[in-house]
């Protein structure tokens, strides 16, 4: 392929991504929570529904990608978007909607962007695998996340400016029809870009014991799924205990913990501006152990603080600050790896699954003390919850250096 093709494709590429980014930040924010309670459900009911999404994508990925090997992958992300597109006009019909049905159609435009998001993620590391050169991958990635980055930031700021005189139906349609225009969108772009492995011949070897032997047979895949699966169980979870302590150990008032929350946002965008290209120049060998270092000091250094008394909103937010450079790195370095590894044969399983493993142990990160903290009472522990709080920051402080032990082992290559 020509530079000049790399180019025009990886372009199409990042602008079907932004063209789609909306959605996803719509959830992301909590903007479907508010949704939700403004056109009468209770907050139990709305919860409840949302969770499905998380649910419902962890099922279907897997088999999703399977299919993906069996028609091509273009096309089921074309028929994902279709997907995405009917469960959000769904979500936008609510707002016109009976209150006695809103619940059942809710989780049906659930079930679609569920559906929908599993076929898309399924192939979508595969289709552009080809359109990225092997030296160039750590900047194309900071690239498309700093764009993604940069979206997010102005769509949350203007559609909190809309939503600050009330959360409205009517504010909520116009934004859900803005959403739904740009997951339309979407389809257009994502057709631009080519499909260079085609799907399989009908007379070509297809089956769930071949996919399944072609996909342990690849070298390394188990030992970086292990990895893969561990960082995110340590280190994911950190940014909502950071939060707990913040609200209920220092008492800052709300709008200073999202203050803070965004300064871990800013660290993921430097990281993403900068981190791809060393990562090209010097490669992941020499960043990984920095990343853990970073890690491992952020979280130390937090509780350093926590304990102390001290209650500077500026030094926590430095502290947010790192922790989002580490994550960052993390984002663009396990991407890297994961492009490394794959092989020729059946991609989009392989990728699934390494990407499978990760949303796996990035939500037990969260879930996990989550439901510790909630039954301290009911279990009849006898420690504080603020010092549980500080037991859980150790446990992912040291489970982040766990992390790079785990790294010198598997000799990452």
């Amino acid at each position: 392929m020509l530079p000049k093709e790399y180019r025009i494709n990886q372009r199409w590429i990042i602008l079907a991504q932004c063209s789609g980014i909306f959605a996803s930040v719509f959830f992301l924010n909590n903007q479907v929570l508010l949704y939700f309670l403004a056109i009468g459900m209770t907050a139990g009911s709305a919860l409840i529904v949302i969770s499905l999404l998380d649910m419902i994508r962890t099922i279907l990925i897997i088999p999703m990608a399977f299919l993906a090997e069996k028609i091509g992958k273009k096309i089921l992300g074309q028929s994902a978007i279709i997907s995405n597109v009917i469960g959000f006009t769904l979500l936008l019909s609510l707002s016109w909607i009976a209150s006695d049905r809103i619940q059942w159609i809710a989780i049906l435009g659930i079930l679609f962007y569920a559906i929908g998001g599993s076929m898309y993620r399924s192939g979508w590391f595969a289709l552009i695998y080809p359109h990225i050169e092997e030296d160039k991958r750590g900047r194309f990635f900071g690239k498309l996340r700093s764009a993604f980055m940069i979206l997010g930031f102005v769509y949350t700021f203007s559609s909190g400016l809309i939503l600050s005189g009330g959360e409205s139906v009517a504010v909520f349609r116009n934004l859900l029809i803005f959403i739904t225009a740009g997951i339309a969108f979407q389809f257009y772009l994502y057709s631009q870009i080519p499909e260079v492995n085609s799907p399989k011949s009908a007379s070509a070897s297809f089956s769930l014991k071949a996919i399944i032997k072609s996909v342990k047979g690849t070298p390394g895949l188990f030992p970086l799924a292990l990895y893969l699966f561990m960082m995110p169980l340590f280190t994911d979870g950190t940014l909502a205990i950071f939060s707990i302590a913040e609200k209920n150990t220092l008492s800052f008032s709300d709008s200073t913990v999202s203050i803070l929350s965004s300064m871990t946002l800013a660290g993921m965008f430097c990281a993403f501006l900068s981190v791809g290209y060393f990562s090209d120049k010097l490669g992941n060998n020499v960043l990984f152990p920095r990343l853990h270092l970073l890690y491992f000091l952020s979280i130390c250094v937090y509780l350093i603080i926590l304990w102390s008394g001290y209650s500077n909103p500026i030094a926590y937010g430095f502290i947010h600050f790192m922790y989002g450079i580490a994550r960052g790195t993390y984002s663009i370095l396990s991407t890297k790896e994961i492009f490394a590894i794959i092989g020729p044969e059946y991609r989009s399983v392989s990728t699934t699954f390494l990407v499978t493993v990760g949303t796996v142990a990035s939500s037990l990160s969260i879930f996990i003390p989550g439901l510790i903290l909630e039954n301290l009472e009911s279990w009849k522990l006898d420690i504080f919850s603020d010092s549980f709080i500080a037991i859980i920051l150790i446990v992912m402080a040291f489970g982040s250096f766990f992390g790079y032990k785990l790294l010198r082992w598997r000799q990452f290559k």
